[in-house]
């Protein structure tokens, strides 16, 4: 059970959580631990719910109480939120909208290569690690758990892996990589409208 008080901008959520005490059973955690488990997962699913509602993603997480969690909405009083999986972007021209950053970087890179079949090879990687690859092993050296996880990488159509764990600045730089080995204008023919 959740009670949700909204105020002007602050969001209290009184939790109680004797459910998810069966919950025990599915973690190898005894203790603090598996306290600390459920509490985490419960602020990320509760924040990532009241975003969803509120058309914001600015919300931080203020206070974590037994059975409280306090989040504080940081958004400008005057700035539009961005309904959930809107992330608009120029592609050749024509105006686009994906549900994640990740599909951008795919439908960028598809089409690229159509235009400047082997681009790819000349696209710089990021400064930890590569971008793209040709394996998946190889976009993440030294993590190879992360290789396993399939939201953490997508295999393009002419074979070459590209890292889908990017934020906005990481999908931005990627693009305008991507652009300048393709001989595309990064910002006019190719534009991140975000």
């Amino acid at each position: 059970m959740a009670n949700l008080l909204l105020g002007s901008k602050t969001c209290d959520i009184a939790v109680h959580t004797p459910e998810l005490v069966n919950l025990r059973h599915f973690a190898s955690l005894t203790g603090s631990d598996y306290g600390d488990l459920v509490a985490d997962v419960l602020s990320m699913c509760v924040k990532g719910y009241l975003e969803f509602v509120l058309g914001t993603k600015k919300l931080q997480l203020t206070e974590r109480g037994r059975a409280a969690l306090r989040y504080r909405d940081n958004s400008p009083d005057e700035e539009e939120p961005r309904a959930a999986g809107e992330w608009r972007y120029v592609l050749l021209g024509r105006e686009k909208v994906a549900g994640t950053l990740g599909q951008i970087l795919i439908d960028v890179l598809e089409e690229l290569n159509k235009i400047k079949p082997g681009f790819i090879v000349q696209v710089q990687g990021g400064a930890k690690r590569p971008w793209v690859a040709q394996t998946k092993e190889s976009l993440f050296p030294g993590t190879p758990h992360m290789a396993e996880r399939r939201w953490s990488h997508h295999k393009l159509s002419f074979g070459w892996y590209v890292d889908l764990h990017q934020g906005k600045p990481g999908t931005r730089r990627l693009v305008e990589s991507a652009c300048k080995a393709a001989g595309v204008q990064f910002g006019k023919e190719v534009a991140l409208l975000f």
